[in-house]
């Protein structure tokens, strides 16, 4: 069975829009406010699987700062 948080048809999800708007916010408030890096080095060249679902679990650690703002 496939992940379909807010379904479709007449019964949607009145919230999914709210929810999508929010999600994309707080990925570009962390992106602005932090850098992020690799804790091992060895994955600063790693390109993810096409398939990142059926990648299995490669546990990756980012090491996460606070970025210095003018």
């Amino acid at each position: 069975m496939s992940y379909l948080p807010f379904f479709g048809g007449k019964r949607i999800c009145f919230g999914r829009m709210f929810v999508e708007t929010a999600a994309r916010m707080n990925v570009f408030l962390l992106t602005y406010y932090f850098d992020f890096e690799f804790v091992d080095p060895k994955y600063n060249s790693y390109m993810p699987p096409h398939n990142v679902a059926a990648s299995g679990s490669n546990n990756i650690e980012l090491k996460m700062t606070p970025r210095k703002l003018n």
